[in-house]
């Protein structure tokens, strides 16, 4: 199913990263691992440290990770293998922007569930008990 849902997202252009924006860094799986400071941006590389300045967890070398995080209001969702990387900052290389196929299925709720209704005058005549 994973695979699916990468196949189905498409790959655009890189946004304009700032230095300073928060990232949330998750795991290939979506799990979340930091959340994130963008400290500096080299064509398809980015450093980021914590953004409340914790030591950073181990990660092997070329581990695939997600970077999610808003640019011009914007959802913004990058994959990247991790580079050089100490406790201090990870560098995520070979970064490449992904557009989910279908987003809005995230903010949908089922409101087509069949329910009984029944009027309470029915039930308790005009008043209500007390």
């Amino acid at each position: 199913m994973e695979e699916r849902r990468e196949q189905a997202a498409e790959v655009l252009e890189l946004p304009e990263l700032e230095p300073g924006m928060l990232l949330e860094v998750l795991s290939s799986k979506n799990q979340l691992i930091f959340v994130g400071k963008l400290q500096d941006v080299m064509g398809d590389t980015l450093e980021i440290t914590d953004e409340a300045g914790f030591m950073l967890p181990y990660i092997e070398f070329n581990t695939v990770v997600k970077l999610r995080g808003f640019h011009d209001s914007q959802a913004v969702i990058l994959e990247g293998t991790i580079g050089g990387n100490s406790s201090a900052f990870w560098r995520v290389e070979n970064l490449r922007c992904l557009k989910p196929a279908e987003r809005r299925q995230f903010f949908r709720q089922n409101a087509g569930i069949p329910v009984k209704a029944i009027c309470l005058n029915e039930v308790f005549g005009k008043e209500r008990p007390g």
